[in-house]
């Protein structure tokens, strides 16, 4: 649950949610004095459940493997954000499946840039793992 109250003496707002977890979305309101509104945000499902890969039990290995190969497209661009500025790294498909699938301290770490989807694949993955 994330909250927040604005002020304002405009008649009109519009402001824009983005979370690593959630589609980002903008929202267009008029203002008006004591007005509460709570929003429904969707949730990125395939950045969701990557986490749940990066994070979930050892047991469910090949059975992980198998999910992941079938979200993310053959031909997908895969990228990690590399700390302090120093670039990018990129990963095939293969590469990046076996990366969410050894266990490591950092994959607990892992956050979701970006993600774009087609045909209900993975098809463009941006990401960077957390100090």
């Amino acid at each position: 649950m994330g909250c927040f109250i604005w002020k304002t003496k405009d008649d009109y707002i519009h402001f824009i949610i983005g979370s690593p977890y959630h589609k980002t979305d903008t929202i267009y309101r008029m203002a008006s004095l004591g007005n509460q509104e709570n929003l429904q945000i969707k949730t990125d499902d395939y950045a969701l459940m990557l986490h749940y890969y990066a994070n979930g039990k050892i047991e469910n290995w090949k059975n992980r493997r198998k999910e992941l190969s079938k979200i993310i497209a053959d031909n997908a661009t895969i990228f990690q954000v590399l700390p302090h500025r120093l670039g990018i790294e990129i990963y095939t498909k293969e590469e990046f499946v076996n990366k969410l699938t050894t266990p490591t301290q950092s994959l607990k770490n892992i956050e979701i840039i970006e993600s774009r989807k087609l045909n209900e694949q993975i098809v463009k993955l941006k990401f960077r793992i957390k100090s």
